[in-house]
Order: structure tokens, then C-alpha cells, then sequence
């Protein structure tokens, strides 16, 4: 799967369907929760990717594996500034929800570890 930064600011406008062999490609943002970046996550996930890719979709995969991200402290800044950043910089939270605001749609693949979702 592809790993790099898709160009633009934000969401593209898209016309109706009846046009989408004249547009540019919907985008697809799945990320892998699991510590095992080459996990059963990881298979399930790239299954479904290459599915969509097959489609004509345009897709990337994010392993979350390794990286450290901060929680919420529910400062409410990113509401006040209106700009769809967290305050916080020193992780990857704002480089990842700039990917989901330019996808049309993204997964969210976690594994169960005695029957409980985790997000890493």
C-alpha cells in the first residue's frame, strides 16, 4: 500500500456520481491499531484495501504501531480555533486527522484481545 501524504489543504468537492469517471479518485485512509504491523489486522485491513484499490480507489494504509499519540485533556482549544488541529504537536494526532478530513472515507481496524478493542 501506498504510505506517502496526498496532496491538498482539505475535502475535494465532488460532483454527483454520474461523473466520477471524470474526477479524481475517492480516497480511502485505513489505520492499523494493532502493535503487530504485519498482524492479522494488518492482513484483514490490506484485504479490504486491495478491494477498493481494484475499484479504482485511491487507498493508504496507516500503522499506528510504535507511534505515540496523546489522548484528549479536553482543553476544547480545537473547537475554539476552529482550524481541525489539536493543540497538542509532539505526535502524529494532527498529521492523521488530516488524512481522514482528505479521505472520503476511512477504516479502523483493531484486534481483540480477549474480546476487548484497544486502540493499540
Amino acid at each position: 500500500m501506498q504510505k506517502e501524504s496526498w496532496a491538498g489543504p482539505g475535502p475535494v468537492d465532488r460532483p454527483d456520481s454520474k461523473h466520477r469517471e471524470e474526477r479524481d479518485p475517492m480516497k480511502v485512509v485505513a489505520f492499523n491499531g494493532s502493535p503487530r504491523k504485519d498482524g492479522n489486522t494488518a492482513i484483514l485491513l490490506n484485504f479490504v484495501l486491495e478491494e477498493l484499490k481494484n475499484e479504482g480507489i485511491d487507498v493508504k494504509l496507516v500503522q499506528l504501531a510504535g507511534e505515540r499519540i496523546t489522548g484528549c485533556i479536553a482543553c476544547h482549544q480545537c473547537a475554539k480555533n476552529k482550524d481541525q488541529k489539536c493543540v497538542i504537536k509532539d505526535d502524529k494526532a494532527n498529521d492523521y486527522i488530516a488524512k481522514m478530513v482528505q479521505a472520503e472515507g476511512f477504516l479502523l481496524g483493531s484486534p481483540l484481545t480477549f474480546l476487548i478493542s484497544r486502540p493499540t
